[in-house]
């Protein structure tokens, strides 16, 4: 077991292998600490609507 303390006003992201194995059109496959990367939220479901917004355009809708 592994304890990790998340700093007040920090998001802790669990997602599944569907969102990484999302693909671009040249095949590539989707990173989401690339994606969001610098980007602050006002909360989760802010990063949520986000993060699948990101993806959908990422795969050209093709999920």
């Amino acid at each position: 077991m592994r304890r990790t303390d998340v700093p007040p006003g920090a998001f802790l992201l669990l997602y599944t292998d569907g969102g990484t194995e999302a693909r671009d059109t040249h095949g590539e496959l989707y990173d989401p600490a690339v994606a969001l990367a610098g980007h602050t939220f006002r909360d989760s479901d802010d990063l949520t609507d986000a993060l699948t917004a990101d993806i959908v355009a990422y795969a050209s809708g093709a999920l």
